[in-house]
């Protein structure tokens, strides 16, 4: 468990300085990112540039954008993974900046799941619950949900995984993921391209297992899905590092910008048609 701990530790980049942050986070309202500027530590130009928006609870953002667009590195530097050292604005958390509040506390209320799961060498349980304990239905339960009963079935719960899952599949690292967030039951949830290693035969009870982790929370993520998108409060439209758009999925599908060109092509794709700007399938 202190293994499991220390990993997720390392990833973080001011939590040895958490004993000298006085600042609670206390229930969750709101959170405000706010970047004039940021760029990659040894990159002389901008990653992003003008960098506005807040989200309320239950809001649920949507970022749209080509690859490099900079929707990772949003999510990143709101979840604390990426130095600010070259960070021009602020990141808010109740109306307090982030890098005041002792990122143990912090954590409490926000959880990360990324396209690259961070796994270590340690049993299956071991890295849904993350060095915490929860009773052994709801592990069950989660198990589950994540499809992973036909992993357990094959290869059991005390499965050992080798450290990054060299040895499971980029499927079943993201269900693990999504496992270890449900169980988790923080308020804001960001998920950055969370099932983009998916296999095929098992998106569908990834999806159902996002829409249970996603149920009541304020969510920030990364979505193609249509009907995904659809039901954004909020959507960014990103390009070389800055909003170019937002609004709704009605109100951006109405403007002949790159969000309409995104469905289009999405719809085009999956055969999906258009009918007076709004997508069905």
């Amino acid at each position: 468990a202190e293994k499991i701990k220390q990993r997720i530790e390392s990833r973080v980049f001011d939590w040895p300085n958490d004993t000298k942050k006085q600042e609670k986070a206390g229930s969750f309202k709101s959170l405000t990112v706010e970047i004039n500027s940021f760029s990659h530590e040894g990159k002389e130009s901008n990653s992003l540039r003008e960098i506005f928006f807040d989200l309320q609870r239950g809001d649920i953002c949507i970022c749209k954008g080509k690859s490099g667009s900079g929707k990772t590195t949003i999510f990143e530097l709101i979840a604390k993974t990426l130095s600010k050292k070259e960070l021009d604005g602020s990141i808010l958390y109740n109306g307090i900046d982030i890098d005041t509040i002792a990122t143990k506390d912090y954590y409490r209320h926000l959880l990360l799941v990324e396209q690259n799961t961070a796994l270590i060498e340690g049993t299956l349980q071991e890295n849904i619950v993350l060095g915490d304990t929860f009773p052994l239905q709801a592990i069950e339960e989660v198990v589950e949900v994540c499809a992973l009963k036909s992993f357990i079935a094959n290869r059991g719960i005390d499965f050992l995984i080798e450290d990054d899952g060299k040895n499971i599949s980029g499927g079943e690292k993201q269900r693990i993921s999504i496992a270890r967030a449900i169980l988790k039951d923080a308020p804001i949830v960001i998920l950055d391209e969370a099932t983009a290693s998916v296999d095929p035969e098992n998106e569908q009870e990834l999806q159902k297992a996002i829409r249970e982790l996603t149920k009541g929370k304020t969510i920030l993520m990364i979505a193609h899905r249509l009907s995904t998108v659809r039901t954004a409060d909020q959507i960014i439209v990103l390009e070389n590092g800055r909003i170019v758009q937002r609004g709704n999925h009605e109100e951006l599908m109405r403007e002949d910008g790159l969000y309409r060109r995104f469905v289009g092509m999405r719809s085009r794709a999956i055969g999906w048609t258009l009918k007076g700007g709004k997508a069905y399938g």
